[in-house]
């Protein structure tokens, strides 16, 4: 998520300020809804956890860390819903010159490997899962 944000979220919201933006503020939101949020959830999440498994031991708990966190993660509900709408944006914007030129650039940054952007919109649907 840290990538999503720094190589995509960031330099696009900074274009929106220029004369030449690559994405509408609309269209800015529709791909990348609450992503922001959802980073700094896991942020506190894993400040959460890292001391608990740190000093893991059979009596360990960790259903209190998730339960506090439960009003937090309806972001990620609201991520899922509007998931085939930000890859249809995305699909709707690579019809213009300037974006694909935009994600080749970011394809070429070392922290993005060559992935594609919906490679990193999908890592919040998938993660919820993951906590089962």
């Amino acid at each position: 998520l840290n990538t999503l944000v720094n190589v995509f979220v960031t330099p696009l919201k900074a274009a929106l300020e220029t004369t030449n933006p690559i994405v509408s503020a609309k269209e800015l939101r529709y791909i990348f809804s609450d992503v922001q949020v959802i980073l700094n959830i896991n942020s506190r999440l894993l400040a959460d956890l890292r001391p608990r498994i740190d000093k893991w031991s059979d009596e360990q708990c960790l259903a209190d860390i998730f339960l506090k966190m439960t009003a937090f993660l309806k972001v990620y509900s609201q991520f899922v819903k509007d998931y085939n709408s930000a890859i249809a944006t995305v699909r709707e914007c690579m019809t213009r010159p300037e974006f694909k030129n935009f994600l080749k650039k970011c394809s070429e940054d070392p922290q993005v490997g060559r992935q594609q952007l919906s490679s990193f919109l999908i890592k919040p649907v998938q993660r919820i899962p993951r906590y089962e």
